[in-house]
């Protein structure tokens, strides 16, 4: 390599040096940077044009492959500051938007990153980010308030047909016939199961044992009489507990996929016929 190149390489590695103090980084990440720019310039194997290695820069070719390669990476970690500025604009106030990007662009400016290398293109890339940013705080001026989702209202089983005269025969049948809830429970308290009613207000009725598969059979069985509009497994939890009072905390999911197995044909049967009943 000819003298005049050397000091081309040289000159060009003490204005990098400079760029890189300039750089809005602790002293660490700066020493960093500057070692690895250090080892490609002078000690590591660098690719050359003809797909061979020279220790360190030593040709035009590979002084200029060095330059983009070190603009495209500053320009990814700068790219990826913006991805996180614009999620964050997603969760603010418009007024707290525009005041972040102030802050930004006040230091962008001040600190003018890459002045001394890439000219040019980095202007305009700040001319686009400046654009961009103030779209996106124009974006969150204009968007119309977002109003809170409405609760979902978490009500016991609603009868479909006709209530008057089919519950009461109900309650009478899961009770007497088939055994199904507990004796004592009343009128008021199964009628409260099955007309809609909020949740906290009710007194959930006992079931006549602890096995949840049969509640679910019970819950499977009675879909297609009923509305809700909440998830049927946690309905059917808030409306029916265990002979103690204790709620039923079983996998109700995976033991709707086990019912052939835990519950005998005899008892699928019974509900069965006693849902038919209506």
């Amino acid at each position: 390599m000819d003298d005049k190149l050397q000091n081309k390489i040289d000159s060009y590695f003490e204005k990098l040096t400079e760029f890189i103090n300039k750089l809005p980084l602790s002293d660490k990440g700066k020493n960093y940077i500057w070692s690895d720019s250090f080892c490609k310039f002078y000690d590591e194997p660098v690719i050359s044009e003809n797909g061979t290695n020279t220790y360190g820069i030593q040709t035009e070719w590979q002084l200029q492959r060095f330059i983009e390669e070190f603009k495209k990476n500053l320009k990814k970690s700068r790219l990826k500051a913006i991805e996180k500025w614009t999620d964050e604009l997603n969760h603010i106030e418009p007024s707290e938007a525009v005041a972040k990007i102030d802050k930004h662009l006040y230091q962008l400016k001040q600190k003018e990153l890459l002045s001394e290398i890439g000219g040019e293109s980095l202007n305009d890339w700040q001319s686009w980010l400046k654009k961009y940013l103030t779209n996106e705080i124009d974006h969150q001026q204009k968007k119309p308030a977002t109003k809170p989702k409405k609760q979902q209202n978490k009500t016991t089983y609603q009868w479909q047909n006709n209530l008057d005269k089919e519950i009461p025969e109900l309650h009478r049948l899961m009770i007497e016939k088939y055994k199904l809830i507990a004796p004592e429970t009343t009128y008021e308290q199964f009628k409260a199961i099955f007309t809609g009613q909020p949740i906290d207000t009710i007194n959930p009725i006992k079931w006549h044992q602890d096995n949840a598969s049969e509640l679910i059979y019970f819950n499977e069985a009675i879909k297609s009489k009923v509305n809700s509009v909440w998830h049927i497994y946690q309905r059917m939890a808030a409306c029916f507990v265990k002979p103690n009072g204790k709620p039923f905390n079983s996998s109700f999911k995976e033991l709707k996929q086990t019912i052939s197995v835990n519950l005998s044909p005899d008892k699928q049967r019974a509900i069965d016929e006693l849902v038919n009943t209506f």
